[in-house]
């Protein structure tokens, strides 16, 4: 195989990748069941391939000193006891849970202030002399921006011997549960390694003046967490949510996580983001999974409930990239798409490279560019979403990344093409050598444009005969003594470019993840019926695939455009705070938000419809839909092929555009 790298960065990266090892085994942990797992599942439904994610607050379970009340916990866990799963590969076992509590979260029902901390009350009274907001004890009362804010005692040497207390009851009760096959270590607001965070304010910067000393306590709060959860835990599979906390946090957390043989659990999965890979000094939200991805468990989680099939399918390539042994998500990534998808994804949760049903690369590159500040950066995720196969750029073979392509309900959102007017008329994709099947398949998801183009390895060459219709398909051919120790190559034979969505290689027997009818249906002609010769350089005889290898056309209805008309920080900042402010006034606070039963919170909105008629107001000409997360901001449509909205969050930055 090739190895090779081209760098069109002028920063350097932070980390290299290590080489592949094995996944850190301790003989006393049983692996949890590598699947998708459901968040808000807290009626036990069965949806048949998923797990389940259930947590609760500290002071629901620790209601006194020495007293612990797992009742609702174990009432969530009973309702799943008779409850079955069904694995991406076929296998059926009992319905597994992963379990967290929280000491501190964004809000919850009924509370008029900001964050809320879910510390029992006796820890307070014996702590003594703690502020009351809301006639509640509270660690710390925070003001700015006109706001309150509540924060734990994490400087408090009595609050934090009392959550190490509550952590030892905790394994007690739940290490060895037949049910609980992982545990998720929450430390600060929302279960992540970060005291509080900026919601409507500064509130990084106000606690160092109003708690100082806090920020530096939780520091060290956050290690001593993960020596209290491996004590209590030692034969349950952990994981530190830790992607937020800033790039110092997420580097040494990550760091004396792996010292402990702990997962990494990075709660930032979609599409892309704009600090999703790090340079410099910088660490980004995704690179210390990639430097563990093969040695600790990866438990990655998706950012946010709502979105197109578009978006959850692309965002469910990005988390496989990186090989998770557990991906959990936000209910409707259960719900929206095609069956056949899901359980194409299940089939990939947790698969190493020798048993892996297939290897891929879906084409694309970054969705946000570098930021350079000297000493480091961030930007997207340069390059493909890969799965133990790549693309290798090389002279004639270097691709172009495209926006302009034919609608379809997945694989419209980037795809790169070859470029034959610069003589760049290969695509070159590299598969692992440790993919050793009895025989392969190629699955190729193209835009059937005119002419043909071949598939290319050592002693064959397979010719495609596309129709021209323009829309995208898919053909799946096999491949005759094909040995992944040799490049695969797609050339476009000069006829035209080529333009891919994503390339698999299929062990022998495994289907293909073609979505189902109605959405999909067969068309003739089949592919590649030729006798016609090879074009150079290629001497060997063109095969013909056999008829049951007939390109797949799939519907393509009318949706909504991919790329943004309009960036958030075209905006002045006035108009943004009108537009945050707007929001808050439109849902009461964002804190009245009920993060368990407020359907709006829990399945986020599908773009322009699903939110209350209360919530939806107008500022500087802009629609806006407010809901638990954040803004919905729709503007009149500038071009007729870029998408009107973006996503807001209430500290007034820009999501990522989902």
């Amino acid at each position: 195989m090739k190895n090779v790298v081209y760098i069109a960065l002028a920063l350097a990266l932070t980390f290299t990748i290590s080489p592949a090892h094995q996944l850190i085994a301790d003989d006393n942990i049983t692996p949890p069941p590598e699947c998708l797992y459901q968040m808000f599942n807290n009626e036990g439904a069965d949806l048949g391939i998923a797990g389940s994610v259930q947590w609760a607050t500290w002071e629901t379970v620790n209601p006194s000193e020495g007293q612990y009340n797992w009742a609702a916990m174990d009432a969530r866990l009973a309702a799943l006891a008779d409850k079955t799963i069904t694995l991406g590969d076929g296998t059926v076992i009992p319905a597994p849970v992963i379990i967290q509590v929280f000491p501190y979260i964004s809000g919850a029902s009924g509370w008029k202030y900001e964050f809320y901390d879910c510390t029992p009350q006796w820890v307070y009274r014996k702590i003594g002399n703690r502020p009351t907001v809301g006639g509640k004890l509270v660690g710390h009362a925070l003001t700015g921006c006109g706001y309150t804010a509540t924060m734990p005692a994490y400087d408090s040497y009595t609050w934090r011997q009392a959550f190490y207390t509550f952590i030892r009851a905790f394994g007690e009760h739940y290490d060895g549960h037949p049910q609980v096959v992982g545990v998720v270590i929450a430390t600060g607001i929302d279960g992540e390694t970060h005291a509080v965070k900026n919601c409507h304010c500064q509130w990084e910067t106000i606690i160092d003046s109003q708690a100082p000393g806090t920020a530096y306590r939780f520091s060290q709060f956050w290690r001593d967490c993960m020596d209290e959860y491996a004590a209590a835990f030692p034969t349950t599979q952990l994981w530190i949510d830790n992607v937020a906390g800033g790039s110092g946090t997420r580097k040494a957390s990550s760091e004396y996580a792996a010292s402990l043989g702990i997962g990494l659990q990075n709660s930032a999965l979609t599409t892309d983001i704009d600090s999703h890979s790090g340079y410099g000094d910088w660490t980004g939200q995704w690179d210390m999974v990639r430097v563990y991805s093969e040695t600790l468990s990866i438990n990655a989680e998706t950012r946010m409930g709502y979105g197109s099939d578009e978006v959850h399918y692309w965002t469910y390539l990005a988390g496989l990239h990186y090989h998770p042994r557990v991906i959990t998500v936000h209910p409707d990534y259960l719900t929206q798409l095609d069956p056949a998808i899901i359980q194409w994804v299940s089939a990939h949760i947790g698969g190493s490279v020798d048993t892996t049903p297939s290897v891929w690369c879906a084409l694309r590159d970054f969705e946000y560019p570098v930021q350079d500040w000297g000493d480091g950066g961030c930007s997207g995720k340069i390059g493909d979403w890969c799965y133990w196969m790549t693309r290798v750029d090389e002279p004639g073979a270097l691709t172009v990344r495209t926006f302009d392509l034919p609608e379809h309900p997945l694989y419209s959102r980037q795809a790169r093409r070859t470029d034959q007017a610069t003589g760049n008329t290969r695509m070159v994709f590299d598969v692992d050598d440790g993919f050793q099947q009895d025989a392969y398949s190629a699955r190729v998801v193209y835009v059937d444009s005119a002419g043909t183009f071949t598939i290319e390895y050592p002693g064959e060459c397979i010719e495609i005969v596309k129709q021209g219709g323009g829309e995208w398909r898919e053909v799946t051919v096999p491949l005759p003594d094909y040995k992944p120790t040799a490049n695969l190559v797609l050339d476009c034979q000069m006829d035209g470019d080529e333009t891919i969505h994503m390339v698999e290689v299929i062990g022998d027997g495994v289907p293909a993840p073609t979505a189902t009818a109605p959405k999909t249906s067969t068309h003739a002609p089949t592919v590649g019926a030729t006798s016609t010769a090879t074009p150079e350089p290629t001497s060997t005889p063109t095969r013909t695939p056999t008829p049951s290898t007939t390109p797949t056309r799939t519907a393509t209805p009318t949706l909504r455009p991919t790329v943004p008309c309009w960036s958030w920080p075209s905006l002045a900042w006035n108009e943004r705070q009108e537009i945050v402010d707007a929001g808050l006034a439109s849902i009461g606070r964002v804190g009245e938000v009920d993060r368990l039963n407020d359907p709006t919170w829990l399945r986020g909105l599908d773009e322009r419809m699903g939110a209350p008629l209360g919530q939806v107001f107008t500022v500087a000409g802009c629609e806006c839909r407010a809901f638990g997360e954040g803004i919905i901001v729709i503007v009149p449509e500038i071009d007729a092929g870029c998408r009107d909205y973006q996503v807001v969050t209430w500290d007034g930055s820009q999501r990522e555009g989902e």
